[in-house]
């Protein structure tokens, strides 16, 4: 896992650096609680806020099934 939390620091968006870019890369912790494990981590890149994507799936809407039963947080909080 450490070596993953070291690569996902590096993550960035391929249009931060575009004119008018607006899009974000976050990554979201996975951890099974049931089974006391790391799940591993999802990446992805929204327009939108990654604190309001994350919530978004967690409430089932456009949801990915990995973030919305093992989503922990977003990931630099717990960096």
């Amino acid at each position: 896992m450490p070596a993953a939390l070291r690569a996902a620091r590096t993550l960035q968006a391929s249009t931060t650096d575009g004119k008018g870019a607006r899009h974000l890369v976050y990554v979201i912790l996975l951890y099974d609680f049931r089974r006391g494990q790391h799940r591993g981590l999802y990446v992805e890149q929204t327009s939108r806020d990654p604190d309001w994507r994350f919530d978004q799936h967690k409430a089932g809407y456009n949801l990915s099934g990995p973030v919305r039963r093992f989503g922990v947080g977003l990931l630099p909080v717990f960096c």
